[in-house]
């Protein structure tokens, strides 16, 4: 864990513990002495999604606390991109909601298929975006939407980008 912040002192990790099947976690740990704040913290993991991406702040030091997540639980779908030969501006970055990108899932050759892999709530259409930098430094952002997919298995989704799928952000 990164320390908490400048007027912190940070002085370990207590202990780590593992959600059962239903999501539930028990973390019964005994305190050092030294410190007067402690916090939770979830491991992130692509198929595990929550709002809360800092550490949440333990308020009852000595009695029962429950600190829900709100985790939504995702399940993969595998994209098969295409970039049509007009497709200009590249390289082309993917941006969907619930899965982190990196520099090395970009879209750098047309008439090319790539296939990456996102993680999505199984009972929600998710929009996926796809953005450009035009030479002014402007962005483009052409859309599309994966239907919800009601299963637990992993699917795949064919997406074809044509130039004209682009349009200035505002």
């Amino acid at each position: 864990m990164v320390p908490p912040g400048p007027n912190i002192n940070y002085s370990e990790e207590i202990d780590s513990t593992y959600t059962d099947e239903n999501g539930n976690y028990e973390l019964i740990f005994e305190t050092t002495g030294k410190g007067d704040k402690y916090r939770i913290l979830f491991e992130r993991d692509n198929e595990f999604w929550t709002y809360y991406t800092l550490p949440v702040a333990i308020e009852n030091i000595g009695r029962s606390q429950e600190v829900n997540f709100d985790f939504l639980h995702l399940y993969p779908v595998n994209l098969k991109i295409t970039l049509e030969s007009d497709v200009n501006y590249l390289p082309i970055r993917k941006s969907p909601n619930f899965t982190s990108f990196r520099s090395s899932d970009w879209l750098e050759q047309t008439e090319t298929e790539y296939v990456r892999q996102i993680f999505t709530d199984k009972n929600s259409e998710e929009e996926i975006r796809f953005l450009r930098t035009k030479p002014d430094g402007d962005y483009q952002i052409a859309s599309f939407i994966i239907p919800k997919t009601n299963t637990t298995n992993p699917i795949e989704f064919e997406i074809l980008i044509k130039n004209s799928d682009f349009s200035d952000s505002n």
